[in-house]
């Protein structure tokens, strides 16, 4: 035997020879954390809300984990008070932790008032803030109040301590304020379908404009995109 020699093994020399067991390194996970949830101390307001606002926050969260990370599964919102659902384009999740960047996509009310959110928030081992928060719509119901408080959270790792539910502050809608619109469509060089070779460097994937309206300046302060299809995360550099 030689340490730096190179052995050629023929298959009747190979077949002498079991199948042995996998060697390999079983992935080791932290401890999961147990997770308390309660409303932040500067939850918003009481506010009037104009049609077409953005992002308003209705009820912020303070998460805190301990003794490791915890996940939180599924999260669902409620909408309370005198108040259609029409009034609500969208509910969203905001992670006040991360540049109040958006958790998923964007829900609608159901018919129950209620909206789930699915995707996995992973809390780290101390504190985080989360504010649930609305897209309203173009044509608000003059008067109408509403708040929107979490009935339900669903954890996939770690344990819960809430007191369910967790309300924001009731608002009143506005139907005669007039703020800014963006309005947002494909670009001029918005590519169509196509199929890429693999190592394709600076490649338009997406184009899009964004116009302001006439009431007054809009300023754009993140965007996002969603990743859709078959192709893997780790196919686009």
């Amino acid at each position: 035997y030689k340490w730096n020699a190179v052995y050629v093994v023929n298959t009747a020399e190979r077949d002498f020879y079991t199948t042995g067991a996998d060697v390999g390194v079983t992935p080791t996970t932290g401890p999961a954390g147990s997770l308390t949830v309660s409303l932040a101390s500067d939850t918003a307001a009481s506010a009037t809300i104009p049609q077409n606002a953005a992002r308003v926050g209705f009820v912020k969260l303070m998460l805190n984990a301990s003794g490791g990370d915890a996940v939180i599964d599924s999260l669902r919102v409620k909408r309370v008070g005198a108040s259609a659902n029409a009034n609500f384009s969208e509910i969203i999740l905001l992670d006040n932790s991360n540049n109040d960047t958006q958790i998923g996509q964007a829900k609608t009310l159901s018919s129950n008032d209620d909206a789930v959110f699915n995707d996995d928030i992973t809390v780290k081992s101390g504190v985080q803030y989360l504010t649930v928060a609305a897209n309203m719509a173009a044509t608000l119901n003059a008067a109408e109040a509403a708040a929107l408080q979490v009935t339900e959270i669903m954890m996939k790792s770690g344990t819960l301590s809430a007191t369910l539910p967790i309300q924001g502050n009731m608002m009143t809608m506005n139907a005669t304020l007039t703020i800014g619109v963006a309005t947002v469509a494909a670009g001029g060089l918005d590519p169509s379908a196509t199929t890429q070779r693999v190592g394709k460097t600076d490649y338009i994937f997406s184009s899009f404009k964004v116009t302001a309206g006439s009431a007054e300046d809009v300023e754009v302060s993140q965007i996002t995109w969603f990743e859709n299809g078959t192709a893997g995360d780790d196919d686009v550099q």
